[in-house]
């Protein structure tokens, strides 16, 4: 019994983070002819104009469930070609519960305090509407995501969906296929994108406003499976992921210019991921002339051993290295433990807000996706443990991720937070395997036990678990808040006799609350004699950040430089955290004068 339980964690350990097997000798064309597809990347001299053309596949395809395929966080069991019919994947997930809710419809008013912003989880089994809505409620996360989208998404108790895009590389093998350990891409080197392109039109136009997360660890290589076969995330090489963000946030603002659009996430923003990064933004600059148009920044931060051909998170799609981080030089129990050692987040954090900062994207929100502790107890019985995983990853986690500040990298609209918004992996994630009777979770974190049951879930019933019960604790205590803040105001006309015109003030303000504004309140601009200019109204503002802006219009001002004062919630409407924050003095320019410059285009370089 003893070895049937030792190969049993092994094979868990294999799914955990997956073994990349030595690459096989395999007829194809390479990205560069001196590289196999473990090291495969983009050739300094390759022109993509020319070999690296970007095609969407636009017919949709389905995911396969195979019936010996076990969950591993959260993976498609992609096994070749796809059939020619696909869900968008939001509406079934996987294992998900089908059916009417159990419990009555009338209980939909939980008694707790409202969600937060800040707070989100990562729902994998069931849909929401299957647990009980108290709960759900007591979690007070107001965001999910479940790696799909839908065009009608489930959102009880104020929470929001983040619509989530599959992206992935094709490879190349007697055919293209999606995931393949040893098969190289395809050239010329193209990509797939699900749900089509046009059902994301129809979802983005359903959806004003919505949040669009566009890809899911783009840099994770695929690796073999337990049962042989190809387990992967959404593989893709930096410049080709350029493309494929082009093309997808291009179609998602065509039909909602309000959508708020984010990049693939990356598993943890090591230095070899920052270096995947450095070249998805350099490519998209080059090719696009324009900087990449990122609303919303997103990542995860699961701490696992960075080495090629090993388990754990191995080297990103594109590096040609064998070594980051994480390995200490081979100790088995060390990589292990990183998985719940939150002091390396911190740093990595702050590393990746320095990367946004130095390409001028301090300005935008950050959110950590996936965040939370993989490892089940069994792997180091007693290290793993729901108290273990509170005191050294969950509760440290939540009291970095919702306070900590830096004014020179934190983001602006949120009082310098440096994080806007954390989502715990997982909501339910309790599946796992028997072994004489005894119960082998896959991975740890699930606030809720799902209910699913054997032979390829949890025994326990549905409801919360251990740990749900401890981030309970940790949240319930946590204050809602709201704080109203003008964040730049401008003024600006031309007259070109001399006469009075009329001036357009514009005014940026944002909520740095953890809870949305959600009756109207009043922006007032007031002249330098402490006169009423004229007011706006907003009816509504998210939390954590989110902006809005003001538009005054001031009549018959004379040519000149005028001072104005700003006032948001001029009228006292709303109850604020802070409320001596709440006023701005600005300028409001009136000019006479125009200089015209020059407009020089050369259509193509010297010589």
């Amino acid at each position: 019994m003893h070895n049937q339980a030792l190969k049993l964690k092994t094979l868990i350990i294999l799914i955990l983070f997956g073994v990349l097997l030595s690459p096989l000798a395999i007829e194809g064309t390479w990205a560069s002819p001196n590289q196999d597809p473990s090291r495969q990347t983009v050739p300094p001299t390759l022109e993509p104009q020319v070999y690296l053309p970007s095609v969407i596949s636009e017919y949709p395809t389905r995911r396969q469930l195979q019936d010996n395929w076990q969950w591993d966080r959260p993976t498609w069991p992609l096994n070749g070609p796809f059939p020619s019919t696909f869900g968008t994947g939001s509406e079934l997930g996987y294992g998900a519960f089908q059916g009417p809710s159990p419990y009555p419809s009338e209980a939909t008013q939980p008694q707790s305090p409202s969600a937060l912003c800040r707070l989100g989880v990562d729902r994998v089994f069931r849909p929401l509407g299957a647990y009980h809505p108290q709960d759900l409620a007591d979690l007070r996360a107001g965001w999910y995501f479940n790696w799909g989208t839908s065009k009608d998404p489930d959102e009880p108790n104020g929470i929001q969906f983040a619509q989530s895009v599959f992206v992935k590389q094709w490879k190349w093998k007697d055919g293209r296929v999606l995931c393949d350990v040893d098969a190289p891409y395809a050239t010329p080197y193209t990509y797939t994108v699900r749900p089509a392109i046009s059902t994301i039109r129809n979802i983005a136009a359903a959806n004003p406003g919505s949040l669009w997360l566009l890809g899911n660890e783009i840099e994770r290589r695929d690796w073999e499976s337990s049962n042989g076969g190809c387990s992967g995330q959404n593989e893709i090489l930096p410049e080709v992921y350029a493309w494929a963000y082009h093309d997808i946030y291009t179609a998602i603002k065509a039909s909602d210019p309000t959508a708020r659009v984010a990049n693939g996430s990356i598993i943890v923003p090591t230095p070899l991921r920052l270096e995947y990064m450095n070249r998805m933004w350099n490519e998209y600059l080059r090719r696009y002339q324009t900087p990449m148009p990122v609303d919303v920044w997103h990542i995860h931060t699961y701490l696992a051993p960075e080495k090629r051909n090993s388990w754990g998170i191995d080297i990103p799609a594109g590096i040609d290295v064998d070594e980051g981080m994480f390995y200490f030089d081979g100790d088995w129990q060390q990589r292990i433990l990183v998985n719940k050692d939150f002091s390396y987040v911190p740093d990595l954090v702050r590393d990746f807000r320095s990367w946004m900062k130095d390409r001028g994207e301090q300005n935008k929100p950050l959110i950590i996706s996936e965040f939370g502790v993989s490892m089940p107890d069994w792997i180091m019985e007693g290290e793993f443990t729901p108290e273990r995983v509170r005191d050294e990853y969950m509760n440290p986690g939540l009291t970095f991720m919702l306070n900590a500040k830096d004014p020179s990298l934190g983001y602006p609209a949120d009082e310098y937070r440096l994080v806007q918004s954390v989502w715990w992996w997982s909501l339910d994630g309790d599946s796992g395997a028997y072994e004489d009777g005894e119960f082998y979770q896959h991975f740890n974190g699930n606030l809720l036990w799902s209910g699913l049951g054997p032979p390829t879930h949890s025994p326990n019933e549905m409801g919360i678990s251990p740990l749900g019960n401890y981030w309970v604790n940790y949240t319930s205590v946590l204050t809602e808040s709201v704080n109203l803040r003008p964040l730049a105001v401008e003024g600006s006309a031309f007259s070109d006799t001399g006469e009075p015109v009329t001036a357009t003030i514009r005014i940026q303000l944002s909520n740095s609350g953890n809870i949305a504004v959600t009756q109207p309140f009043s922006i007032t601009v007031y002249s330098d004699s402490d006169q009423p200019i004229g007011s706006f109204v907003v009816n509504r503002l998210e939390g954590c950040g989110q902006i809005a802006e003001a538009i005054v219009t001031w009549p018959s001002v004379d040519p000149g430089v005028h001072a104005i004062r700003v006032h948001v919630d001029s009228t006292d409407q709303i109850a604020e955290a802070l409320e001596a924050d709440n006023e701005m003095s600005g300028l409001v320019l009136v000019s006479m004068y125009r200089v015209n410059l020059p407009l020089v285009l050369r259509a193509s370089p010297p010589g």
